[in-house]
């Protein structure tokens, strides 16, 4: 049991434990000494950290360490909490990597389930155990449990690979009710395929990264391969259904110019670009409106989102404010304390 998390850091607090430590940076102080600043990290949160007089075997262990073992005190700066090491060492064993980094917020196994659900719908034979295969209790399945669907961008966390198909079989069903004429078993398969690949991007005993495979070869091919071992070890999978579910994995980032060697070329293929470039965007921007109202950031925008190139605005009100100004009580509201504040800002 940790002692302490970053989540739970104050002020002036004594901080005593293990941590994950990045961006670590060796610089020289006005007096010549040397001094450290890093990132320490574990799955509630990250906080800076600096060693002053860092002596050489200090300097060698931030730079070389996955994780180290520290003590210090909590102060602020610049208006952000900062912990002041007076004592680190490496540590090489003994370790939870699941201590360390970011996990989905809501149980793999609660998403699981729901996942099943909807693959328990697909009429075709064949489709269900290749979707079974893929998510359920093999290899592939499990890593496809585990794996972050990000490093950085959005659902980079333990479980956020799946928790990101989830969402976007849930929209591919409306897609389906929506236009009747649409393949269902296509459609949800090629949802649940589309970031297969994703289980060999990246690794994630230690930090989340990308694999070497990640790195030369990206998802896209990957998926097609993974998608391809699996079909071939179904007897008399169709192969007009190989073509199609490759397709989509092929096509699902809509061009050349985003990683895609094909554009999607049919309706089901369309669709799951759009609504998996939906729910990426999405999350990345209601997770920039709640970092920068955590923050306490006053005002109604949050800073410069790097990975969408804008700014987003905050001044949209609920859906059940009227034209008064007043909100309206609606059913089960009460059990909806989750209810998000859009109006930051102090009233024109």
């Amino acid at each position: 049991m940790r002692s302490i998390w970053v989540g739970e850091l104050r002020e002036n607090a004594h901080v005593e434990g293990v941590f994950l430590v990045s961006d670590v940076e060796v610089k020289t102080a006005r007096d010549g000494s040397a001094y450290v600043r890093m990132k320490l990290q574990d799955r509630t949160g990250a906080v800076e950290a600096i060693r002053w007089r860092a002596s050489d075997f200090e300097q060698q262990a931030a730079r070389t360490s996955d994780y180290l073992r520290i003590t210090g005190r909590v102060d602020t700066y610049q208006g952000r909490l900062q912990v002041t090491l007076d004592h680190l060492a490496p540590v090489t064993e003994g370790v939870d990597p699941r201590d360390f980094l970011p996990v989905a917020p809501r149980p793999v196994e609660e998403m699981g389930r729901e996942l099943g659900s909807h693959i328990r719908r697909v009429r075709n034979a064949r489709v269900r155990q290749l979707l079974e295969m893929a998510t359920g209790d093999t290899e592939v399945g499990r890593m496809f449990r585990e794996a972050p669907a990000a490093v950085r961008v959005h659902h980079a966390y333990l479980g956020g690979l799946l928790e990101h198909t989830l969402s976007v079989v849930k929209m591919a069903e409306a897609v389906a009710s929506h236009y009747g004429d649409l393949n269902r078993d296509l459609l949800i398969a090629g949802a649940v395929l589309h970031d297969i690949g994703k289980t060999r991007e990246y690794v994630w005993s230690r930090r989340i990264a990308h694999s070497d495979a990640g790195l030369l070869m990206g998802h896209i091919p990957q998926g097609v391969l993974i998608a391809n071992e699996l079909i071939d070890a179904i007897p008399g999978f169709e192969e007009d259904w190989r073509m199609l579910l490759t397709h989509i994995i092929v096509s699902h980032h809509g061009s050349l110019e985003y990683g895609s060697p094909r554009v999607p070329m049919f309706p089901e293929a369309v669709a799951i670009h759009y609504i998996e470039d939906l729910d990426s965007k999405m999350h990345l921007m209601r997770r920039e409106m709640a970092i920068s109202a955590a923050r306490g950031e006053a005002g109604r925008w949050t800073a410069h989102v790097k990975w969408l190139d804008r700014a987003l605005f905050l001044g949209v009100p609920p859906e059940d404010w009227d034209e008064d100004g007043a909100t309206a009580m609606l059913p089960g509201d009460e059990q909806d304390p989750g209810r998000r504040s859009f109006f930051t800002g102090e009233e024109e």
